[in-house]
């Protein structure tokens, strides 16, 4: 009886993040299409293209999630005798608002700052949190990351970044 509970528990969760893929996804798509209408560029120059194929993969994301949370039921379904309980893993709180934090100061700081600073100090940071303790590979990642990005949507793309 426990160990169907945990299954059920495992499917949930499952779905639960299969509907936050999708409600980022359409928020996010919703977002790019509404703020592009609004600025009157071509989409190969505007800043809302990014966002836009980001919501489409984080939709296309859910989609995959849904199809593996339905053949996860299904199987369950069909072991009634099976003795694999899902644990469920336990939510660092601590390190989650610190990410959020980060990200929404991340937000803020860009437009001030600009894209490559405040890109290399969120990077920074999200790899110490992440445990990374590597100074050389921390600098390496954090500085390279945002000239790359910004060599190409920048430089060859002539994409405005935010």
């Amino acid at each position: 009886m426990k160990e169907n509970v945990f299954r059920q528990e495992g499917v949930k969760k499952e779905l639960i993040q299969c509907l936050l893929f999708s409600g980022a996804g359409i928020g996010l798509m919703i977002y790019s299409l509404y703020y592009h209408g609004n600025a009157g560029i071509e989409w190969v120059m505007s800043p809302y293209l990014f966002p836009l194929l980001i919501s489409i993969f984080l939709i296309l994301l859910a989609v995959g999630l849904l199809a593996e949370v339905h053949h996860l039921a299904k199987a369950e379904s069909t072991k009634k005798g099976a003795t694999n309980a899902q644990i469920s893993p336990k939510i660092e709180w601590k390190k989650l608002s610190i990410t959020l934090s980060m990200i929404i100061i991340y937000y803020f700081a860009m437009p001030m700052i600009g894209f490559l600073i405040s890109g290399f100090l969120f990077l920074v940071g999200m790899f110490w949190l992440l445990g990374e303790r590597r100074i050389w590979l921390i600098a390496l990642l954090a500085v390279g990351t945002p000239l790359i990005l910004y060599g190409v949507f920048h430089e060859l793309l002539h994409v405005m970044l935010p």
